[in-house]
């Protein structure tokens, strides 16, 4: 379930940062995002591998989400 979220949000801020956000410091961050979501889909579908289909699910939002958490902080820093 947190794929569903997660890839919107890669390819948003993919689109959003442009060519530029291979060049950021975040981007091993964003790069690790797409291989975890990546791993989390190529998984077996089966009972033993739903713990690990989670955690990479999971990690890659987590990993999606940080440069927008980021931002908020930064804006209501400056504010």
């Amino acid at each position: 379930m947190a794929t569903i979220p997660g890839l919107p949000l890669l390819v948003l801020e993919f689109i959003w940062m442009g060519e530029g956000a291979t060049n950021l410091p975040a981007s091993p961050v964003y790069w690790a995002a797409v291989g975890l979501l990546a791993l989390a889909w190529l998984l077996p579908r089966s009972r033993a591998y739903r713990v690990p289909r989670a955690i990479a699910a999971g990690v890659a939002l987590c990993g999606a989400l940080s440069p927008f958490v980021f931002i908020a902080i930064l804006d209501l820093a400056m504010n």
